[in-house]
């Protein structure tokens, strides 16, 4: 698909906003006057390829105003390139905002996957497994999908990152089943396979990843961030204890949502919502479906980061990683517009 809605690029904006600090989202400097760019393809269709020297230090977490917000998308463009000689400087750059939550560590993680090779290889590797520097949760699995990453790539670099499995502990069993009135139920079932008690945050259903036939993820848009600090339900499991999590999602006709998301992807034939998420169906039939749980290791620097009072209190061994389930087989179908609810005899 590897469009995002217009909202979509509005948020970007925002987050480029927050992170140059002038307080106003503006399309980059560079852009024609007057034009109004509706994705991220296509505001970077005619930005030139930028300048390497310089872009290290424009990227910085100290970075702010303009020259911060045009290195932002000089990095995205680098994922057209293809050019080596810029490996090492998005390596900085992984480096540098690593553990900030800034937008330029994600967007130099996904140039260096386009770019690939050995040496971008290793970058990617010492800092996307290090929850505390760059996690799935927010960052990447938001970002993988509003900035236009062009497929294979994006589903290449969802499987290799964002489904690696970090941490022992925890064991994730998916379920996942299409009823006759559109309707998919999924249940998930947490357990404790290590020989201690863990705490353990209960996640919400719908972080799901959906993978079409032809090997692609579906275009996820989740409404709102997933902040696992506050005010879930934390559950303490005895080894071998479980908890299931369940949830339903509905599947509708995107022509019903046009008219009020006039941005919907034109390629969309269903749309599959969820807990305030939905899943593009670009072609209904079979899919996979797999579940990330991802809590991060808590410390005193986090803590003080998010102006938390001990969230970790009376819980005991708060476990840390990523748990991944193993992929489920699911038919989406795309509902009829005439079908109506069976009355009741």
């Amino acid at each position: 698909m590897g469009r995002h809605l217009v909202v979509g690029f509005g948020i970007l904006l925002g987050f480029a906003a927050a992170c140059t600090g002038d307080g106003t989202p503006t399309a980059p400097a560079t852009q024609p006057a007057g034009a109004q760019p509706q994705t991220i393809a296509e505001l970077l269709a005619t930005r030139p390829a930028p300048k390497l020297a310089g872009l290290a230090q424009r990227s910085h977490p100290d970075a702010k105003g303009p020259d911060a917000t045009e290195s932002f998308f000089d990095i995205l463009k680098l994922r057209e390139t293809g050019d080596q000689k810029a490996v090492p400087i998005l390596a900085e750059i992984l480096a540098s905002n690593a553990g900030t939550g800034r937008i330029h560590g994600y967007a130099a993680a996904q140039a260096l996957f386009c770019i690939g090779g050995n040496e971008a290889r290793v970058a990617l590797d010492k800092h996307l497994f290090q929850l505390d520097e760059y996690n799935e949760q927010w960052g990447r699995s938001t970002y993988v999908f509003h900035w236009d990453m062009p497929e294979p790539r994006r589903s290449q670099y969802i499987q290799a990152y964002m489904l690696k499995r970090i941490g022992q502990g925890l064991e994730l069993t998916l379920e996942a089943k299409l009823e006759e009135d559109g309707k998919v139920q999924f249940s998930l079932r947490v357990e404790n396979v290590s020989t201690k008690p863990l705490g353990v945050i209960l996640p919400s259903i719908d972080n799901l990843y959906l993978r079409s036939e032809d090997g692609r993820f579906l275009f996820r848009n989740k409404a709102a961030r997933f902040d696992p600090f506050g005010g879930p339900q934390w559950v303490r499991l005895k080894p071998g204890e479980t908890q299931t999590v369940t949830g339903v999602a509905v599947i509708r006709q995107a022509g019903d949502l046009r008219k009020d998301n006039p941005q919907l992807p034109k390629d969309a034939q269903a749309v599959l919502e969820m807990a305030g998420t939905q899943y593009y169906i670009e072609k209904p039939g079979q899919h996979q479906a797999v579940f990330v749980l991802e809590q991060l290791p808590m410390t005193r620097e986090l803590e003080d980061r998010l102006k938390l009072e001990n969230p970790w209190s009376g819980l005991e061994n708060p476990w840390s990683g990523r748990a991944v389930s193993e992929p489920v087989p699911i038919r989406l179908a795309t509902p009829s517009r005439t079908s109506k609810p069976k009355e009741r005899s």
